[in-house]
């Protein structure tokens, strides 16, 4: 009886799993690439508000990677490796790996930005020589050179909003991977496993803090101070990670491993099945969480701005 309950529980959390993935699947095939998920360079690595200079963002979101890091090394340092067997860590080496490349981004896209803004103030200052040179004279000829080179500079010189490479895109999946995976993950820990730690007389440290709470301070901060986009469907990229963390620990169970480090994770439990529809509804409701922060912080910048 308990094999066949275990069974039937197996098949309905598998069901689960693979409705959810091709879900996302399907989402990331009709909407990505489309004129919503488009990613700018300047999104990248400029603040929401223009009376912040980049700066700012850059030297945060290094001290967010480099923080971070430290941690995750005190972590590796304190427990060994076997910690990577927790989706907090997981997690948190997502988030870490997000601030480096964006540090990286900032960095290069700011450094690209002074150059061509120092271009475009040569380019001016050689316009307004040649426009005193023709102006001496006031033939047709003149006003006819000195319209072309017009033309000419404002074609050159003109400022687009350039799509982003793939680095760019990686930058925005991890963003928005990472941001509902971490507040998923601090509210697991502190609203469900806490608890049960305290009932059993585990006490929580400056790792376990730092692991469960600054995860959350550095994205939801990082999501307050850059200007990218969040679209809805980029929930996908959440759902896929958290699947690939469910399929790792499948792997590793049918490889003999007996300990869950989550237990309701163990898909032949009874009410298993239950407790994943549980984790697919917690998915939605900590990205649509951050999805409407990002909603309201655009609101607000364009009517401070206006």
């Amino acid at each position: 009886m308990e094999i066949t309950e275990g069974l039937v529980s197996l098949l309905l959390c598998s069901a689960i799993i693979l409705v959810s993935a091709v879900v996302a699947i399907v989402l990331i095939v009709v909407k990505e690439g489309s004129s919503a998920g488009a990613i700018y360079v300047d999104d990248l690595w400029k603040p929401s508000c223009s009376a912040v200079h980049p700066f700012w963002l850059l030297s945060f979101r290094f001290v967010a990677f480099l923080y971070a890091s430290i941690i995750l090394v005190l972590d590796v340092t304190t427990s060994g490796f076997g910690i990577f067997y927790f989706y907090t860590q997981w997690t948190f080496l997502l988030v870490i790996i997000y601030f480096g490349v964006a540090t990286v981004i900032s960095a290069l896209s700011a450094s690209r930005s002074r150059l061509s803004e120092s271009d475009v103030a040569h380019s001016d200052k050689a316009m307004g020589f040649m426009k005193g040179y023709y102006n001496m004279d006031s033939d047709v000829e003149s006003k006819n050179a000195i319209a072309t080179l017009q033309m000419y500079w404002e074609t050159v010189f003109a400022e687009t909003e350039d799509l982003a490479s793939f680095w760019g895109f990686l930058m925005q999946m991890i963003f928005q991977t990472s941001a509902g995976a971490v507040l998923f993950t601090d509210i697991v820990y502190w609203l469900g496993l806490f608890p049960l730690m305290k009932e059993l007389g585990r006490s929580y440290d400056f790792l376990e803090v730092n692991l469960h709470g600054t995860n959350a301070v550095f994205i939801l901060a990082d999501v307050m101070l850059n200007r990218m986009s969040f679209p809805w469907f980029r929930g996908a990229y959440f759902t896929l990670w958290t699947g690939a963390y469910v399929l790792f620990q499948w792997s590793a169970h049918a490889f003999g491993l007996e300990w869950w480090p989550y237990p309701f994770l163990d898909p032949t439990k009874k009410y298993a099945p239950i407790w994943y529809l549980i984790l697919c509804g917690g998915h939605m409701v900590c990205y649509g969480f951050v999805w409407g922060v990002a909603k309201v912080k655009r609101r607000l910048i364009t009517c401070i701005s206006n």
